[in-house]
Formats: structure tokens, C-alpha cells, sequence
């Protein structure tokens, strides 16, 4: 969406939001239209001239809108931003199941400062974290992961990592060291090296 039609669109509902970056126009869109969809509850935010995104998703969210807080949440994730994920996580503390699911779902997308922060805060983890980052080649969060001491399954890290071809995932883990799978040295040994995957390759060198 151009900056010129996004002007035109918040000002049509008596609304100026400064969006937070350039690359923050999915954020902005949702924004939108959660204006147009609850219009008359946000006839409140007409007395002032400028309301910044964050103060419409706190709106939001403190109005019960759990799709909203749910979409925000993913997206917080998505950007790996730290500030609209103090904004979308729910009240209270979450159950462990939830806690572990939101450090999983922040390790696949490499959302290292998100992941960081949810631990700050107490969040548990387990061993699917590491997995996870291994599998989709989130060498930051799987670096910050091992460093922390996240529970790990050693070799089901450098097995994903070598299947998925993520070498630099599978030279971190074994720096780390990570035991190498056996079912992964016991294909190279019967089968012949995959030259176009870089992690058969690397292993062949060991």
C-alpha cells in the first residue's frame, strides 16, 4: 500500500497513525481494519489529532479482541519485534504448554530477540526449540539456544540440520558439541556423498 493511500485511509476515520517503520505496513493494514471494523468504539480516538500505531493495538487488545491479539502475536513474532510482543502476550502467566510453543514458533522464524526476551521474562523451553531452529536454519536462535543452555536432542539437531542442508547449523551444533546422528553416519557410510548438499560434503572433510 502506497504511503499517499494509507495517509488518505486513516484520515478517513478522523485517524493519523505513524507507523512504526517502512517495513511495518502489514502492522498498519491490520490497524486499518480493526478501525473500520470497530469504527464507533474508535469515534473516542477522534478527539486526537495523532494516535500512533502502538496505542491502537493496545485499544484493541484491552477491548477483548482476541483474533487481533492472536494475528498481532504471529506477527510480533514474524518482524521479531520485541515491542508489539509486550503488547499482544496475554495477561497472566500462560500455561507451559503455551510457553514452549511461543519459544518453538520463535526459534523457526529466527526471531532471536523475541526468543530472548521470552526467556527473560521466565518462559520455558525444551528440546523441540533447538530442533525447530536447526530444521528451518535460524542459526542465531539455534547459536542463542545452545549457548543458554536450552535442553537439546544432540543428534536429532544434526540430523534435521543435514537433511534440511543448513551447513551452517550443522557446523554451530557440532562446535557446540552436539553428537552427529548416527542414522546420518550410517547413510554416509553406505551411500555415496550427495555433492549437492553441502552438509554431506562438510561431513565427508571430518
Amino acid at each position: 500500500m502506497k504511503r499517499a493511500m494509507l495517509r488518505f485511509l486513516l484520515l478517513d476515520y478522523g485517524l493519523m497513525v505513524e507507523y512504526l517503520d517502512e517495513t511495518d505496513l502489514a502492522l498498519v493494514r491490520m490497524t486499518c481494519k480493526i478501525a473500520r471494523r470497530r469504527y464507533d468504539e474508535y469515534r473516542i480516538l477522534r478527539l486526537h489529532k495523532f494516535v500512533d500505531t502502538t496505542a491502537m493495538i493496545r485499544f484493541a487488545i484491552t477491548n477483548k479482541e482476541a483474533r487481533v491479539r492472536s494475528h498481532m502475536l504471529t506477527l510480533a513474532i514474524i518482524r521479531d519485534r520485541v515491542d508489539v510482543l509486550q503488547l499482544t502476550l496475554p495477561s497472566g502467566r500462560p500455561g507451559v504448554e503455551l510457553q514452549r510453543r511461543l519459544c518453538r514458533f520463535t526459534a523457526k522464524r529466527n526471531a532471536v530477540k523475541c526468543l530472548s526476551y521470552l526467556r527473560d521474562i521466565g518462559f520455558e523451553w525444551d528440546a523441540l526449540v533447538a530442533v525447530e531452529a536447526a530444521t528451518f536454519g535460524s542459526r542465531e536462535c539455534l547459536e542463542f539456544a545452545l549457548r543458554e543452555g536450552c535442553p537439546r536432542d544432540e543428534e536429532e539437531i544434526t540430523r534435521m540440520a543435514t537433511i534440511m542442508r543448513h551447513l551452517d547449523c550443522l557446523k554451530l551444533a557440532l562446535e557446540h558439541n552436539c553428537r552427529m546422528a548416527k542414522q546420518i553416519l550410517a547413510e554416509q557410510r553406505i551411500f555415496q556423498v550427495d555433492e549437492d548438499n553441502p552438509c554431506d560434503v562438510y561431513l565427508r572433510t571430518l
